[in-house]
């Protein structure tokens, strides 16, 4: 496996919550590697997103839990492929999750995503309101 590969997998080790830009520099390398990505292009994508989050740890965060939430919806959606419920749960002890997961200072749990087997007599959807109740177009 090549290093630029390695460290996108390698999460925890390459990137958190307020470096992105060591995340950027594995991904930029993938795109290098893989021939797809010119230096130049590499070069203006990672200025962008240095100038994007350098020193603005409020937009980090903010990508952080974004990226998270993205990730959790993938999640969800591999497992019901897989014939598997799922549920987003919020409203956790943060501090005892970090503290379980051995999370470092600077990484936050964001949410938690349970998968198991439905059970028979489980609910299929709760009720919820009409699409028309809820969303509206700007």
């Amino acid at each position: 496996m090549n290093q630029a590969l390695q460290d996108v997998i390698e999460h925890r080790r390459t990137t958190n919550v307020f470096e992105p830009m060591r995340a950027a520099r594995g991904l930029f390398r993938l795109g290098r590697a893989s021939r797809f990505m010119s230096r130049e292009l590499v070069a203006g994508w990672a200025g962008a997103a240095k100038g994007l989050y350098d020193d603005k740890p409020q937009m980090q965060r903010d990508e952080a839990i974004g990226s998270a939430t993205f990730g959790a919806g993938s999640l969800q959606y591999a497992a019901e492929v897989h014939g598997f419920g799922s549920c987003r749960l919020i409203g956790f002890d943060a501090v005892a999750v970090a503290s379980e997961f051995s999370l470092l200072p600077d990484e936050i749990p964001v949410l938690l995503v349970a998968i198991g087997r439905a059970a028979t007599n489980n609910w299929l959807q709760k009720r919820r309101r009409p699409l028309t109740e809820v969303l509206s177009f700007a």
